[in-house]
């Protein structure tokens, strides 16, 4: 009896689920004021059956200022536009122009020139056998309030073993083993090859407000090292960039890593759909995925 409704408890679900959508315009990019190079990227949106990037080649693309000042992105390869600098005025708004080859126009929203402050320091402290590291910052001006940081860290290995042979290979055939020599002549280890080198762009949207502080001090987590990892085997270091972002930017990122980073458990946060600050002026209800 019990096997039989158990049996009843089962019923097929059949979800309706809507066509793809795909070939979205996908914009991604960051006005930099100070200095260093402004790269805007165009790609294409496309289903996770085909994980690959699609560029988004021969657009026009330009930064407006609401006083009429103009500055041309120039094309650079794999669906990136850039300027090696832009100098931009402190009272005047900004703004993203973007023409694709099929003649549609986008345009992003003004958007005010904002300061970031200075990192004071990086800090660092050991947490559950691993290490945390830290960004530090203050605004005076307590303008500032919402930041992102991205980071590229380099560490230094040193392999197991010293290398004393190495493999001379046939050219012709592949993985065809000719002979075997000394690396040095005196038939010692070659220590030359015993250091290597790794280094690693930041993956993950790294946020931090001061919003609900009273004054605009940073002390905020920016990596974590799990235990036992091979980054503080022997040397590492942390190169980081800080950025002041806008509130909306602050809320688009947020809804960004929720979607990208903590879904998939039980408990976690369902997907929203993301709106940013990029507009279709060929046709209004076209659907543009990004914020600049």
């Amino acid at each position: 009896m019990l096997i039989w409704l158990l049996a009843q408890c089962r019923q097929a679900y059949d979800p309706h689920i809507e066509a793809k959508t795909t070939g979205l315009l996908v914009v991604e990019g960051f006005l930099n004021s100070g200095q260093g190079p402004t790269t805007i990227r165009l790609s294409r949106s496309s289903d996770l059956e085909h994980n690959t990037l699609i560029p988004e080649f021969n657009a026009q693309v330009n930064v407006e200022g609401e006083d009429g000042s103009r500055f041309p992105l120039v094309e650079s390869g794999n669906g990136a536009y850039s300027i090696a600098q832009l100098t931009l005025n402190n009272g005047v708004k900004y703004r993203v122009q973007i023409r694709t080859t099929d003649g549609k126009e986008y345009d992003s929203d003004y958007t005010p020139v904002k300061y970031t402050p200075l990192i004071d320091s990086i800090t660092w402290q050991r947490e559950n056998d691993g290490l945390r590291i830290y960004a530090n910052a203050y605004d005076p001006q307590s303008a500032t309030k919402y930041y992102q940081w991205k980071y590229e860290e380099t560490w230094e290995i040193h392999s197991a073993y010293y290398t004393s042979i190495k493999y001379i290979r046939d050219t012709i055939r592949t993985n065809a083993v000719t002979d075997l020599v000394f690396r040095m002549p005196d038939r010692n280890p070659d220590t030359t090859l015993h250091k290597c080198w790794n280094t690693l762009n930041s993956s993950t949207i790294i946020l931090g407000s001061t919003e609900k502080l009273t004054s605009d001090i940073v002390y905020l987590p920016v990596q974590y090292i799990e235990p036992e990892s091979e980054k503080l085997s022997v040397l590492y270091s942390i190169n980081l960039r800080q950025y002041a972002i806008s509130h909306d930017n602050y809320l688009f990122l947020q809804k960004m890593k929720k979607n990208t980073e903590q879904l998939g458990t039980i408990f976690g946060p369902q997907r929203s759909e993301i709106s940013g600050n990029i507009h279709g002026l060929t046709d209004s209800n076209e659907l543009v995925i990004g914020f600049v």
